[in-house]
């Protein structure tokens, strides 16, 4: 499927589930790697914004495992979500594999947080 087909299929399921139609879509190229973290955020009517920080790819579906955080989160103070999630445990360097970089994840969850926030 062409790239401007799959976003107008993405932009017209999202409108009938949810009545809103994306003025943006952010495209990355699919890369290898250590693995994939899923790293997003909601605005909750009751408590405000929160992240969320799980593994990627497959393993948000195998593990089904996330952690939530009110934001915003900052690096002093942030959980380690990584090293509590099943599924970012192997991000984590064990038995001998290499590890992922937790660093530039924390920073992306902080970065996240602050954009979650209300102007």
């Amino acid at each position: 499927m062409r790239w401007w087909l799959a976003i107008r299929a993405m932009r017209g399921t999202v409108k009938q589930r949810t009545g809103i139609t994306p003025d943006r879509v952010l495209v990355a190229p699919m890369t290898a790697g250590i693995g994939e973290a899923l790293v997003g955020y909601r605005v909750d009517r009751e408590v405000g914004p929160l992240i969320m920080v799980a593994a990627g790819g497959v393993y948000t579906e195998i593990y089904r495992d996330r952690s939530l955080r009110l934001a915003p989160v900052d690096l002093a103070t942030r959980p380690r979500d990584d090293r509590r999630s099943k599924g970012l445990r192997d991000a984590q360097g064990l038995r001998g594999k290499p590890a992922g970089d937790l660093d530039a994840l924390a920073k992306a969850i902080v970065a996240l947080s602050q954009l979650a926030l209300p102007e």
